[in-house]
């Protein structure tokens, strides 16, 4: 079987790290949690609930991979749709309890992990947020996939 084929929902671990560069100060969090590999015909997708622990609880989290694109998709107390290309830019917009906040987010790199049988295991991404036209954070988010027994 390899990943062009109908794969059936499995469930994995999910331990996801992603940290934020400001003017020299950088924050890192890192979380493992459960989740589910489901496909979209040939699109694999991550599915995971977000925890205090990435300031995000209430909300539910997407990640669709294609081949030479990612999308995070949230919904619940934070819904967005960010998209990341490499050498592409896209408008986002953070809808949280106290607003929205709209931003740019420019892709520097992205890389992904493939296994035949199982789908993606690491999905790496490098990217900056920008706001009015100005960079605020320097950002990676690195998710690794591992087959939860």
């Amino acid at each position: 079987m390899n990943v062009r084929e109908k794969k059936p929902a499995r469930p994995v671990w999910l331990t996801v790290v992603s940290q934020s560069a400001v003017e020299g100060e950088t924050e890192r969090t890192e979380f493992m949690t459960e989740g589910d590999l489901v496909w979209e015909g040939e699109t694999p997708c991550l599915n995971y609930q977000e925890t205090e622990v990435s300031g995000m609880s209430g909300t539910t989290t997407t990640v669709r991979i294609e081949s030479d694109k990612v999308s995070v998709i949230r919904l619940g107390t934070i819904n967005s749709m960010m998209e990341f290309e490499t050498g592409s830019s896209c408008m986002a917009v953070y809808k949280t309890p106290l607003g929205e906040v709209p931003m740019s987010i420019d892709t520097r790199q992205i890389e992904i992990e493939w296994d035949d049988i199982l789908g993606p295991l690491h999905v790496h991404l490098d990217y900056i947020i920008s706001s009015n036209g100005q960079e605020v954070t320097a950002n990676t988010m690195d998710i690794e996939v591992k087959e939860r027994k």
